[in-house]
Protein backbone atom coordinates (compact mmCIF):
# COMPACT_ATOMS: atom_id res chain seq x y z
CA UNK A 1 0.00 0.00 0.00
CA UNK A 2 1.35 3.23 -0.98
CA UNK A 3 1.40 5.75 1.72
CA UNK A 4 0.89 9.01 1.76
CA UNK A 5 3.58 11.06 4.08
CA UNK A 6 6.02 13.74 2.17
CA UNK A 7 5.07 12.64 -1.12
CA UNK A 8 3.78 9.28 -0.66
CA UNK A 9 0.01 8.04 -1.30
CA UNK A 10 -0.52 7.07 2.44
CA UNK A 11 -1.06 9.37 5.46
CA UNK A 12 0.16 7.83 8.46
CA UNK A 13 -1.58 7.65 11.81
CA UNK A 14 0.62 9.54 13.62
CA UNK A 15 1.62 12.43 10.78
CA UNK A 16 0.71 14.95 13.67
CA UNK A 17 -2.36 15.55 13.43
CA UNK A 18 -3.92 17.60 16.10
CA UNK A 19 -6.84 16.12 18.41
CA UNK A 20 -9.41 18.31 19.99
CA UNK A 21 -9.71 17.21 23.93
CA UNK A 22 -13.24 18.68 23.72
CA UNK A 23 -15.37 15.98 22.16
CA UNK A 24 -18.76 16.41 21.81
CA UNK A 25 -20.89 13.83 23.31
CA UNK A 26 -24.10 12.21 22.46
CA UNK A 27 -26.08 10.18 24.34
CA UNK A 28 -27.29 6.51 23.09
CA UNK A 29 -30.56 7.62 21.42
CA UNK A 30 -29.21 10.09 19.80
CA UNK A 31 -26.25 8.37 18.87
CA UNK A 32 -28.50 5.42 17.74
CA UNK A 33 -30.09 8.67 15.64
CA UNK A 34 -27.55 9.15 13.59
CA UNK A 35 -26.33 5.97 12.96
CA UNK A 36 -29.56 4.96 11.39
CA UNK A 37 -29.73 8.49 9.54
CA UNK A 38 -25.44 7.85 8.00
CA UNK A 39 -25.25 5.24 4.81
CA UNK A 40 -21.33 5.92 5.03
CA UNK A 41 -18.16 5.14 6.91
CA UNK A 42 -18.03 8.61 7.21
CA UNK A 43 -21.12 8.79 9.09
CA UNK A 44 -19.99 7.09 12.07
CA UNK A 45 -18.71 9.21 14.58
CA UNK A 46 -15.46 6.08 15.86
CA UNK A 47 -14.40 6.19 12.05
CA UNK A 48 -10.99 6.17 11.64
CA UNK A 49 -10.85 8.70 9.15
CA UNK A 50 -6.73 7.69 8.08
CA UNK A 51 -7.74 4.05 7.72
CA UNK A 52 -10.91 5.10 5.09
CA UNK A 53 -8.73 7.23 3.19
CA UNK A 54 -5.72 4.36 2.97
CA UNK A 55 -9.11 2.33 1.81
CA UNK A 56 -10.13 4.92 -0.81
CA UNK A 57 -6.90 5.37 -2.35
CA UNK A 58 -4.90 2.41 -1.51
CA UNK A 59 -2.39 3.56 -4.49
CA UNK A 60 -1.24 6.34 -6.45
CA UNK A 61 -2.92 5.39 -9.19
CA UNK A 62 -6.41 5.51 -7.22
CA UNK A 63 -5.82 9.01 -7.10
CA UNK A 64 -7.32 9.60 -10.46
CA UNK A 65 -10.60 8.79 -9.17
CA UNK A 66 -10.77 11.73 -6.39
CA UNK A 67 -13.27 13.61 -8.35
CA UNK A 68 -15.37 10.53 -8.00
CA UNK A 69 -15.48 10.06 -5.00
CA UNK A 70 -15.78 13.61 -3.42
CA UNK A 71 -18.53 14.06 -6.12
CA UNK A 72 -19.99 10.88 -3.88
CA UNK A 73 -19.36 12.93 -1.18
CA UNK A 74 -21.16 15.48 -2.47
CA UNK A 75 -23.92 13.34 -3.24
CA UNK A 76 -24.39 12.05 0.14
CA UNK A 77 -23.88 15.31 1.55
CA UNK A 78 -26.48 16.91 -0.25
CA UNK A 79 -28.80 14.24 0.29
CA UNK A 80 -28.77 14.07 4.07
CA UNK A 81 -29.69 18.26 4.06
CA UNK A 82 -32.78 17.16 1.79
CA UNK A 83 -33.26 15.14 5.05
CA UNK A 84 -32.61 17.08 7.47
CA UNK A 85 -34.53 19.86 5.87
CA UNK A 86 -37.64 17.59 5.31
CA UNK A 87 -37.34 16.54 8.92
CA UNK A 88 -37.37 20.08 10.21
CA UNK A 89 -40.18 20.66 8.04
CA UNK A 90 -41.92 17.76 9.01
CA UNK A 91 -41.60 19.08 12.80
CA UNK A 92 -42.65 22.40 11.87
CA UNK A 93 -46.24 20.93 10.64
CA UNK A 94 -46.86 18.48 13.62
CA UNK A 95 -46.40 21.97 15.92
CA UNK A 96 -48.54 23.88 14.11
CA UNK A 97 -51.49 20.88 13.66
CA UNK A 98 -50.35 20.40 17.29
CA UNK A 99 -51.27 23.97 18.29
CA UNK A 100 -54.44 24.29 15.97
CA UNK A 101 -55.82 21.22 17.56
CA UNK A 102 -55.37 22.25 20.72
CA UNK A 103 -57.03 25.90 20.51
CA UNK A 104 -59.90 23.75 18.85
CA UNK A 105 -60.23 21.91 22.20
CA UNK A 106 -59.85 25.11 24.36
CA UNK A 107 -62.92 26.40 22.04
CA UNK A 108 -65.03 23.05 22.57
CA UNK A 109 -64.23 23.84 26.11
CA UNK A 110 -65.57 27.59 26.39
CA UNK A 111 -68.38 26.84 24.29
CA UNK A 112 -69.41 24.10 26.56
CA UNK A 113 -68.79 26.17 29.30
CA UNK A 114 -71.25 28.38 28.03
CA UNK A 115 -73.81 26.08 27.42
CA UNK A 116 -73.96 24.78 31.01
CA UNK A 117 -73.90 28.63 32.28
CA UNK A 118 -76.87 29.00 30.00
CA UNK A 119 -78.90 25.73 31.26
CA UNK A 120 -78.40 26.80 34.70
CA UNK A 121 -79.53 30.49 33.79
CA UNK A 122 -82.68 28.84 32.83
CA UNK A 123 -83.21 26.59 35.33
CA UNK A 124 -83.06 29.19 37.84
CA UNK A 125 -85.31 31.69 35.59
CA UNK A 126 -87.70 28.33 35.42
CA UNK A 127 -87.80 27.73 39.37
CA UNK A 128 -88.42 31.52 40.14
CA UNK A 129 -91.27 31.56 37.51
CA UNK A 130 -92.49 28.77 39.29
CA UNK A 131 -92.05 29.56 42.42
CA UNK A 132 -94.23 32.86 41.78
CA UNK A 133 -96.96 31.15 39.60
CA UNK A 134 -97.26 28.79 42.76
CA UNK A 135 -97.17 31.56 45.09
CA UNK A 136 -100.02 33.58 42.74
CA UNK A 137 -102.36 30.47 43.32
CA UNK A 138 -102.15 30.24 46.53
CA UNK A 139 -103.50 34.06 46.63
CA UNK A 140 -105.94 33.37 44.33
CA UNK A 141 -107.05 30.16 46.72
CA UNK A 142 -107.03 32.37 49.90
CA UNK A 143 -108.83 35.19 48.32
CA UNK A 144 -111.17 32.65 46.54
CA UNK A 145 -111.93 30.71 49.77
CA UNK A 146 -112.41 34.17 51.39
CA UNK A 147 -115.60 34.67 49.05
CA UNK A 148 -116.86 31.65 48.82
CA UNK A 149 -117.27 31.96 52.20
CA UNK A 150 -119.11 35.02 52.33
CA UNK A 151 -121.07 33.68 49.88
CA UNK A 152 -123.37 31.67 51.86
CA UNK A 153 -123.88 34.69 54.27
CA UNK A 154 -125.54 36.72 51.13
CA UNK A 155 -127.26 34.04 49.97
CA UNK A 156 -129.07 33.54 53.72
CA UNK A 157 -130.06 37.42 53.38
CA UNK A 158 -131.48 36.82 49.93
CA UNK A 159 -133.61 34.47 51.63
CA UNK A 160 -134.95 36.37 53.92
CA UNK A 161 -135.49 39.15 51.53
CA UNK A 162 -137.45 36.30 49.53
CA UNK A 163 -140.96 37.68 50.29
CA UNK A 164 -139.78 41.70 49.56
CA UNK A 165 -138.75 40.63 46.29
CA UNK A 166 -141.12 42.90 44.87
CA UNK A 167 -139.46 45.92 46.46
CA UNK A 168 -138.08 46.96 43.12
CA UNK A 169 -134.14 48.24 44.97
CA UNK A 170 -134.25 44.99 47.10
CA UNK A 171 -134.89 43.01 43.61
CA UNK A 172 -132.04 45.14 41.69
CA UNK A 173 -129.36 44.32 45.01
CA UNK A 174 -130.47 40.77 44.82
CA UNK A 175 -130.10 40.39 40.48
CA UNK A 176 -126.51 42.40 40.98
CA UNK A 177 -125.58 39.84 43.50
CA UNK A 178 -126.53 37.47 41.59
CA UNK A 179 -124.36 38.45 38.35
CA UNK A 180 -121.61 39.03 41.03
CA UNK A 181 -121.67 35.28 41.90
CA UNK A 182 -121.54 34.80 37.95
CA UNK A 183 -118.62 36.93 37.09
CA UNK A 184 -116.82 35.42 40.59
CA UNK A 185 -117.39 32.06 38.98
CA UNK A 186 -116.11 32.50 35.56
CA UNK A 187 -113.33 34.78 36.92
CA UNK A 188 -112.30 31.73 38.98
CA UNK A 189 -111.93 29.20 36.07
CA UNK A 190 -110.22 31.44 33.62
CA UNK A 191 -107.91 32.10 36.60
CA UNK A 192 -107.12 28.75 37.52
CA UNK A 193 -106.95 27.54 33.59
CA UNK A 194 -104.59 30.52 32.97
CA UNK A 195 -102.41 29.10 35.87
CA UNK A 196 -102.37 25.75 35.09
CA UNK A 197 -101.58 26.06 31.19
CA UNK A 198 -98.27 28.33 32.39
CA UNK A 199 -97.23 25.89 34.38
CA UNK A 200 -97.55 23.40 31.71
CA UNK A 201 -95.47 25.90 29.78
CA UNK A 202 -93.15 26.03 32.28
CA UNK A 203 -92.56 21.93 33.13
CA UNK A 204 -92.68 21.54 29.25
CA UNK A 205 -89.84 23.88 28.68
CA UNK A 206 -88.02 22.05 31.31
CA UNK A 207 -88.60 18.90 29.93
CA UNK A 208 -87.47 19.96 27.07
CA UNK A 209 -83.92 21.73 27.95
CA UNK A 210 -83.32 18.25 30.25
CA UNK A 211 -83.65 16.28 26.90
CA UNK A 212 -81.59 18.43 24.67
CA UNK A 213 -78.87 19.44 26.90
CA UNK A 214 -79.01 15.80 29.45
CA UNK A 215 -76.29 14.51 27.57
CA UNK A 216 -73.73 17.05 29.31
Amino acid sequence: MAEVSDGSAEVKKNSGLEVDEDEITFSDKVAQAIDGIGRSELCRADVDVIDQINRLFPTEQSLSQLDTVMRSIEDEIVGLDSQLAELVETHGEAGIEGDQALCEAHSSMEELEERVRAICLKTQSSESVVQEMTRDIKQLDHRYGDIASQLPAVLNVLQLFGPYMEVEHIKSVAEQLERLKQRLAIQLVADLKRSFQASFSVFHLLGSLGHRYGGL
